[in-house]
């Protein structure tokens, strides 16, 4: 996608409309996925988009309308269990960045 951009060198200017442009290109894939979410499961990846590392704690669940630690632990195993997060113990990632940065900057904002 950048070198359909650029004829000989790319740029900074190449490389980020090329990034905008797949993230445009996977909107409806993402939306189609996040939809299918329960609300407490988009409420977590909110939390772990927006760098929250205390999904338990009570600010953390008052913010994001998770309702309890329990809840927050069911819906960390079924994200797992889609693939969309993974589990590292102390850290949660998600599986696929760029949906990552899409649900950040563009699906809660």
């Amino acid at each position: 996608m950048v070198w359909n951009r650029t004829e000989k060198n790319s740029s900074e200017e190449a490389v980020e409309e090329a990034f905008h442009a797949f993230v445009d290109s996977q909107a409806g894939l993402n939306l189609a996925l996040t939809k299918m979410l329960t609300l407490t499961q988009q409420n977590l990846l909110h939390a772990i988009v927006c760098g929250e590392k205390r999904l338990s704690s009570a600010s953390v669940m008052e913010q994001y309308g998770l309702k309890n630690s329990l809840t927050v632990q069911r819906a960390k195993k079924a994200l797992e269990k889609l693939d969309i997060i993974d589990d590292f113990g102390q850290r949660l990632t998600m599986e696929d960045p760029v949906y990552a940065w899409w649900l950040k900057n563009i699906y809660f904002q």
